[in-house]
Formats: structure tokens, C-alpha cells, sequence
């Protein structure tokens, strides 16, 4: 009878062998574990917002970085109802937040009221109040009092007198808690005004 050649392994190679795959199967699975996207919601990528809103982002605005405070009082011109310009949503997300402006208003001399035209529509679920810079970010020619959801300023004038001429500004829209009164963030837009004269047709 043939013997056989084949010899079975030795314990000590057996037990190299099972620590390497072992030492393998840690590997893996540390591996698994810092690439999981679940893990503690660390790498959950964040939903998001929007289009009228960029999730009321804490940014820096021109208001904040010159110390002025946003002034948190009804403002006196402010009136229920919104002059029609587009069809609304019946009521907003949380955390979404829209406005309306005329982006041209036309003021006939520096100390007339202009056609602002600003809307805090009714599907907001915040107060707003509504700041216009120049856009060299310095200069603040108009501040608003906060307006309720459903109420808008048809005409007012700026709080700062400029010569007459047309000037680019920015419009900045804040996002007011109308229970704690805190600030929620603000969205921004570019606007032309008007003072004494029209823009070239």
C-alpha cells in the first residue's frame, strides 16, 4: 500500500493562519465602521432648504457688522394686505421665508416717499423687518419696523437723504421669531433706486 505524501500542518502554522485572518477580518471591519454613513449621523449629509430661504443662514449682514440693531417695533406704515404682484403658497415650511420688493422704486426728490412696494406675504410664518444698504455695505438708507405676515409698506421714504441720481443697493430681509423676537436669519437682494430721475429706458 502507498503512503501518503501529503502531511497534515503543524498547530503553530494552523495558528498563524487563523491570527491572520483574523487580523484581516479586523481590518475590514474597521474600515466598515469609519466609512459607514450612519454612524452617530456624523457623515448624514443635511437636507435642503428651500429655494426662498437658505435655511435662514447666521450670516454676517452689513447691519451687523456697522452695530445696528434691527429696530423690533410695528412699524407705523406697515398695512394688512398685499398689493397683488404673484400667486403665494397657503402656507410656508418652517424654516422657509419669502418677501416681495419693488426692485426699482422711484423716489421724486430725496426727502418723497418711494414706491418700496415691501411685502411680508401671508404664508410666512415669521415677522420681517427690511434694511436697504448702498452696495458699497456702509451706507444704510432705509430701515423698517418689523411687518406681520399679510401686511406690506406701499410708499415710504429713505432715512438717509440722497442727492439725486440712481444708485444700486441691496435690500436685506429679516426673519424674526414673532414669540421670542429673535433673529432667524436674513436673505438679501439687489435693487436700483430712484432719486429724481428715472433709469435711461
Amino acid at each position: 500500500m502507498k503512503s501518503n505524501d501529503r502531511q497534515r500542518p503543524s498547530g503553530a502554522a494552523t495558528a498563524v493562519i487563523v491570527i491572520l485572518i483574523l487580523l484581516i477580518a479586523a481590518i475590514i471591519a474597521a474600515i466598515a465602521y469609519l466609512l459607514w454613513p450612519d454612524r452617530d449621523g456624523d457623515n448624514v449629509p443635511l437636507p435642503e432648504s428651500g429655494s426662498s430661504v437658505p435655511q435662514l443662514e447666521e450670516e454676517s449682514s452689513s447691519s451687523e457688522a456697522a452695530g445696528i440693531i434691527l429696530d423690533l417695533k410695528p412699524d407705523p406704515l406697515a398695512q394688512d394686505g398685499l398689493v397683488p404682484e404673484e400667486e403665494w403658497p397657503e402656507k410656508n415650511e418652517e424654516g422657509k421665508f419669502d418677501f416681495s420688493i419693488n426692485r426699482t422704486p422711484y423716489f421724486e426728490t430725496p426727502e418723497s416717499k418711494g414706491s418700496l412696494m415691501i411685502g411680508n406675504p401671508p404664508q410666512n410664518n415669521y415677522l420681517m423687518a427690511v434694511e436697504i444698504w448702498l452696495e458699497d455695505g456702509v451706507t444704510l438708507v432705509y430701515q423698517s419696523g418689523t411687518l406681520k405676515p399679510n401686511q406690506c409698506i406701499t410708499d415710504a421714504p429713505l432715512s438717509k437723504t440722497l442727492e439725486k441720481g440712481i444708485y444700486q443697493a441691496v435690500a436685506c430681509f429679516t426673519a424674526i421669531d414673532p414669540e421670542t423676537m429673535e433673529n432667524l436669519g436674513t436673505l438679501e437682494t439687489a435693487i436700483t433706486l430712484q432719486v429724481g430721475e428715472r433709469i435711461p429706458s
